[in-house]
This record gives C-alpha cells, sequence and structure tokens, in this order.
C-alpha cells in the first residue's frame, strides 16, 4: 500500500484539501416522509470512544502498522471524539495571544511547519451494511485542528486544512459491508496554522462530529436562499437557487410553512440548478426583537416515490446600507452585542447544544441582541439558535495572522505590509485565505441571523484580503462585508463595507464622523471585560444616538477562557495560560469576559448587569411625579412590558403601583406618576422598572428589561460632599 505524499501535504501552504467534496449548506434530508416527521436524518454518526495513538514529537511510524497490516487496537489508548485531545491527557493546552504556541523554540519563517509537531492517529472501526447501488456515502468531519489525512480500508482518501469548517468526503468506492476502518492522522501544526493565530488556547483534535451520510440518487447538495421583504416591509419574497447532484431526473415540490400550516407551494422539474422565487403577502418579518422563523420543504419525487426531503428555516427580513446607515426592515440597527469565542471550561471548543442554547438564553434576558463569532465559523448549531432565539450575528472566517505583523515575532507593525511578513499579501497564501471565506459563506448562507460576514480578524491588508471582500460579494451581494484590519492601512482603508475599530475612544467617534468617510462605524471589539472593567458605557451610548452612522459594538468578550484543572490536592481550580507547563505564554489574557469561566455564577456578574443597563431597549427618566419613557425598540410596542413605580426609602420600598403604557417603536411618551407624597428622612429614590408582562419571543415572563431611578432629596443628589477633600 502507498502511503499518499509521505504525510507532506500540511507543509504546504498552496494545498487546501485533496478529494474534498465542495463546500455547501448545512441542511439536514431524509429518505422518507416518516423519517422526516421522525427526524431521523439521512446519516449516522461516529461521534464516541475511538482508538488513538500519539506521540508528542511527530509522526510515529508505528501507527502505519494500524492503516497496512489492520493491526488489533486492544493496545492503543482510548479517546472520546468530539473533544480536543489535550483535554484528555495527549499534550498540554497552550495559551497564546498575538504570539504563535512555536514561538521561541526554532527560527521558522512564515509558512514553515515546526519540527516538534505533536501527531495523533484516530482509528475507528465500524459496521456498515446498506446496500450503496442507489446511495453515494459522504463522510463529514465538522471541525478538526489543525490539519489530517483520511483512510479507509487502507486506502487514501484525502487531506484538508479547512479546520473551522466542515471537511466532506465520498467514501462509497472505499467502503465494504462489514467492518471498516477508518484511519484519520492529525498533525497540530500545519502552514495553515499560521492562519489560526486567534487569541484563544491552541489545541488540536477532531473537536466537532463525525459523521456518515447516506445520499440517495437525487441529492440536494446545495442551498442558497434568500427571504427578503417588500412592498413597503409586508410581503415576503423567497427566492432560492438550489443545486442538485446524481441523477437529474423527477419532479420538486417547494412547500413553505408557518406554525406547521402551509401558506405557499410550487412544482418545479429537476435540473442540475433549480432556480424559483415564491412571493408571500403579509409575511411575519424577522428580526432580534421578532424572531419570527418560517420553514421551507423540498421534496424531490421520481413517478411518485420521495426520494428525499430536504428543510431549511427561514426568516424574512431585509438587509441593507442605506443614506449610509446599516438596516434591518428599513430600520437603523444599533448593535448591543459582545464577541463570543466558543467555550465549555471542562470541553474548551467542543459546546453542547443545551450549553449553546443557555448562553443565548442569558444574552437574550440582559438585553443583548447581537453576536460576532470571534473569530471563525462556529458550530453549526450556534446559527440555528440565533435564528430561533432572534440574533444578529457577524459571521467571521478563521482567518487571524496577529503574529506575522506585529512585534509579538519581532516585526514591528510599519513592517507589515512587506510580503514576507504577512499572508494578506503574500499571494502563495491566496487559496488557503480565499477557501476559508468560500467554505463560510457556502455553509451559512440561508440563516437569518447572519446579517454581516467578516473576512477575519487581525490580519493588516492587502492584495488577499481584497480579493476575500470580492469573493464574499460575488457569492452573496444580499449582505454588507465586514474587517476592521484594513482601516489604517493606505489603498485598503474601504476594503469593508463599514468602517470598524476596535477600543476607539469616544472622541475619535467624534472626529470620524467629521470626516469625508460616509460609510457606518461599529466597534467590533469595545469595552475589554478584563478585571474590574466596563466603565464609561455611557459615553458610548451617548452617542448611539447622536450619529446616525454610529451603530455600536461588541463588547471584548462574553466568557473567560478558563479550563478546570486539578492540583496536587485532587481539587479543582480555573487554570491559565502557564499553568499546563505550556511556553511561552500570556498568562490570564484570556479571562476578560463579562462571565467567569463558571456560567453557575452568571447571575452574579456585576459586569454582565452594566452591559444590561447600558443595552436597554427603553430609556426611563423620572423628573418629580413624572416619567418619560423612550421606546427605542425597532418593531415592538411596549404593550409587552408591565411597569412598577417603587419610591424606595433608604433602600426599602415603602409604596408600589403597577402601570402599563401603550408607546410605539422609537417614540417618546411622558405619563404622570400620581405620587402619594411621604414625609420620610433618608435617602428617597423614585424607581420604575420595566418588565416582561408575558412570556414572548423567548424573553420570559417576570424578566426585568430596564429601570430608571430618581434621587429626591437635595442631601443625596450631590454624593461627594459626604467626602473629605482628602478622599475626594
Amino acid at each position: 500500500m502507498k502511503i499518499e505524499n509521505n504525510f507532506t501535504y500540511h507543509k504546504d501552504k498552496s494545498i487546501v484539501n485533496i478529494n474534498t467534496n465542495l463546500d455547501h449548506s448545512n441542511h439536514p434530508f431524509y429518505r422518507s416522509e416518516l423519517d422526516y416527521n421522525d427526524n431521523n436524518i439521512s446519516s449516522f454518526s461516529l461521534n464516541g470512544i475511538w482508538k488513538c495513538l500519539f506521540n508528542e514529537n511527530g509522526f510515529d511510524k508505528d501507527s502505519l502498522d494500524y492503516l497496512e497490516n489492520f493491526k488489533s487496537t486492544e493496545e492503543l489508548s482510548d479517546i472520546k471524539v468530539p473533544l480536543f485531545m489535550e483535554l484528555q491527557g495527549f499534550g498540554n493546552p497552550h495559551y497564546v495571544n498575538q504570539m504563535y504556541a512555536f514561538d521561541g523554540k526554532e527560527k521558522l519563517n512564515v509558512g514553515e511547519v515546526p519540527s516538534h509537531n505533536p501527531f495523533m492517529l484516530y482509528v475507528r472501526d465500524f459496521d456498515f451494511e446498506e446496500n450503496t447501488r442507489d446511495l453515494k456515502v459522504n463522510l463529514t468531519f465538522e471541525g478538526v485542528l489543525s490539519s489530517f489525512y483520511v483512510y479507509l480500508n487502507g486506502e487514501f482518501v484525502g487531506y484538508s486544512a479547512q479546520f473551522m469548517t466542515p471537511s466532506e468526503f465520498e467514501i462509497t468506492k472505499f467502503l465494504k459491508k462489514g467492518t471498516n476502518r477508518l484511519c484519520v492522522f492529525v498533525f497540530k501544526f500545519s502552514s495553515a496554522s499560521w492562519l489560526h493565530d486567534q487569541d484563544m488556547w491552541k489545541m488540536a483534535g477532531i473537536f466537532r462530529d463525525v459523521r456518515i451520510d447516506l445520499i440517495p440518487k437525487t441529492h440536494l447538495v446545495n442551498i442558497e436562499s434568500t427571504s427578503t421583504l417588500t412592498n413597503n416591509y409586508k410581503d415576503g419574497i423567497f427566492d432560492a437557487k438550489l443545486e442538485m447532484s446524481g441523477k437529474i431526473e423527477g419532479e420538486l415540490l417547494i412547500e413553505i410553512y408557518k406554525d406547521n400550516e402551509l401558506v405557499a407551494s410550487e412544482h418545479k422539474k429537476i435540473d442540475n440548478i433549480v432556480n424559483f422565487n415564491i412571493r408571500i403577502n403579509d409575511v411575519e418579518p424577522w428580526s432580534s426583537e421578532t424572531p419570527n422563523l418560517y420553514l421551507a420543504k423540498f421534496t424531490i419525487k421520481n413517478n411518485n416515490k420521495i426520494i428525499e426531503i430536504s428543510k431549511i428555516n427561514i426568516g424574512f427580513r431585509t438587509v441593507e446600507i442605506q443614506d449610509n446607515i446599516f438596516k434591518i426592515n428599513g430600520k437603523r440597527v444599533v448593535f448591543h452585542g459582545t464577541n463570543r469565542v466558543e467555550w465549555d471550561m471542562y470541553n474548551g471548543q467542543t459546546m453542547s447544544y443545551e450549553l449553546i442554547e443557555n448562553d443565548l438564553k442569558l444574552l437574550k434576558e440582559n438585553n443583548f441582541n447581537a453576536i460576532r463569532c470571534s473569530h471563525y465559523p462556529n458550530d453549526t448549531k450556534f446559527y440555528d439558535l440565533c435564528d430561533k432565539y432572534g440574533f444578529y450575528v457577524i459571521d467571521e472566517a478563521d482567518l487571524e495572522t496577529h503574529g506575522t505583523w506585529q512585534e509579538a515575532r519581532g516585526i514591528r507593525v510599519w513592517d507589515r505590509l512587506k510580503e514576507s511578513c504577512t499572508p494578506a499579501i503574500n499571494k502563495e497564501w491566496k487559496s488557503l485565505i480565499l477557501a476559508r471565506q468560500y467554505a463560510m459563506v457556502r455553509r451559512d448562507f440561508n440563516h437569518p441571523s447572519v446579517v454581516i460576514w467578516s473576512i477575519g480578524n487581525e490580519c493588516s491588508a492587502g492584495e488577499n484580503t481584497l480579493d476575500a471582500y470580492q469573493l464574499i460579494k460575488k457569492l452573496d451581494s444580499s449582505r454588507p462585508v465586514h474587517y476592521e484590519s484594513c482601516y489604517a492601512v493606505k489603498g485598503h482603508e474601504k476594503d469593508s463595507d463599514f468602517y470598524s475599530r476596535m477600543y476607539a475612544k469616544p472622541k475619535e467617534i467624534d472626529e470620524y464622523m467629521k470626516s469625508s468617510d460616509n460609510r457606518p462605524m461599529i466597534e467590533c471589539e469595545y469595552e475589554h471585560s478584563m478585571g474590574v472593567s466596563d466603565g464609561n458605557f455611557d459615553m458610548y451610548i451617548d452617542r448611539e444616538e447622536k450619529y446616525p452612522r454610529y451603530q455600536g459594538g461588541f463588547i471584548w468578550d462574553f466568557c473567560d477562557q478558563g479550563l478546570v484543572k486539578v492540583d496536587t490536592n485532587g481539587k479543582e481550580f480555573i487554570a491559565c495560560g502557564g499553568d499546563f507547563n505550556d511556553r511561552p505564554h500570556d498568562g490570564n489574557f484570556n479571562c476578560n469576559g463579562l462571565l467567569n469561566s463558571n456560567r453557575n455564577i452568571a447571575k452574579k456578574s456585576f459586569k454582565l448587569a452594566r452591559a444590561k443597563k447600558a443595552y436597554e431597549p427603553l430609556k426611563i427618566i423620572i423628573h418629580g411625579e413624572e416619567v418619560t419613557i423612550t421606546n427605542k425598540n425597532l418593531f415592538l410596542n411596549t404593550d409587552i412590558y408591565k411597569f412598577k413605580y417603587e419610591r424606595l426609602i433608604d433602600g426599602e420600598a415603602v409604596l408600589e403601583k403597577e402601570f402599563f403604557i401603550s408607546i410605539e417603536p422609537l417614540t417618546t411618551k411622558t405619563i404622570k406618576l400620581n405620587i402619594d407624597n411621604i414625609n420620610n428622612s433618608g435617602e428617597i429614590i423614585n424607581r420604575v422598572t420595566a418588565y416582561i408582562n408575558e412570556s414572548i419571543y423567548y424573553l420570559e415572563k417576570g424578566n426585568e428589561i430596564a429601570f430608571g431611578e430618581e434621587i429626591v432629596n437635595d442631601d443625596y443628589k450631590n454624593i461627594s460632599k459626604y467626602f473629605s477633600n482628602k478622599d475626594s
């Protein structure tokens, strides 16, 4: 048996993958109506316990025995899939920010692979009994770090360096009935690792799901749909391009449902490409506030026999930059967002559906409306849940080369436009960079929550990032493209539809608004949440109200990336960089979240409470016996809220009254509170609080949304008088 290319593909930066299928939308498909109703998808999982052979120092020739001679795996170690190998005792987690994990150990030019390159062989024996006469069989890895080679029954299947997006291989011709042996050779570092320099733990292995898909003889392989609004944002247009594979025969039935009720349908003859356009009157639009979802069902039939059924969720919304302002459904959006790295303190970036959902629920109840994927495409479960709960998502490609152009590698910032320093310029990196954009857009195209594509993070700018911008525009003209690192690179300042900044000071926002650049501005990172932080938030919120083109930002970041480790006494503690003997490292700089790594104490986070206050959708101002309420929502009336007035004396409520008020979106009303006079000493505060009156759009009844307070007695209004000159 021949070993393909002697395991050298991962050392060549011009090679993205070998023998992988074309990237496509991630949608479930079924072999019958019964399977569809039971949600029994046409695939089976290979998740679980595999066998493995690990070598810290690099490729292990003994691994070939399991490939060539089908040697028994009994003597091999167990390893869980999906989960990083370092979290199972095979090597150490390594935290660096701008540096690369291999820095300081040997001199490497950008693109070279370190000689010390931990290696893991994964082995999985599985049974396969399906008749493949009318089937094609695909093997899909949703995420593997870094590069990997796949062999099935001793034959080379393919290679991939896609990292954070799926790698799919057709394995039909390699399969046999009965027991099959799958061998996956994973190298921790590859040439492509130079594009994966995000501020996070550097770990390796199969960290997302692995499955086998059974593809029918006629298959809907890719769905590219837009669900927009027309007629003053009242009616919906579902426009789609469907790509078919296999035998091009039969007919296609397209059906659109809302809450299990059929609202539209259309028949089409099967062709290689099927285009259609369906108009639906009086749709319920999708937005962060009103995440109304419809279901699109695609049924392929031949001679009245069902061949395949596929489905996607769709949300009717229009994304546009109009009059230099980013809008959803005709309304100016202000992003009250956070950056979010996928994180579980036990499992790293392998997150359960339940944990992802809990994170989104927590953000929703704390007034967040947007998430930036930092800095790579997330697990597909995340986007499904963002569609459901209503979040505006910046979907970002797996592209960061921070350590190639900043001082962490001894290269000063002003040298970053030299071809030898940054992949953004060097043409040899183009194929890898563009492959990351292509994979992201093709996979996530149909999600209404994805409203902006992002080229990557902290890569400087050059010909390759410009080509990335143009490629995304070619693939999808319906969404704008974001990139921050180009803003100060001469000749590339506008390789983004936004003027995007990190940690721009309020006065810099003022300066930009006076400039000749008329693009909308966002802060893709601000309010760095390390330690006691997130102060002066009001200065940013004030500018949201002052400048229509300043459209908010994304806090850095959601959650500390601490890892659980057990000390010598058997007690768990939260570990940071350096706690695993990882060198070089950046200490606890990855612990700068609104939340601690342990979500159990989320309710006690003062930083999250501060963000919730800043991001309130209502502005409540009390002045004497009146309260002025501004409804900052774009689409929701205040009918969904119950308001409560309280008079507090030294923190204790002595009077409470509930009331309701109807205020249209983006309007203001002032009402009298009809407060009874109470003569008391002490600190007297009038407070008005808004709560969710009845559960709606995944906001739970009774959840506090906003509040306003006024100190009544003059003695307490100027708190500085209670401090001596020395202390003030």
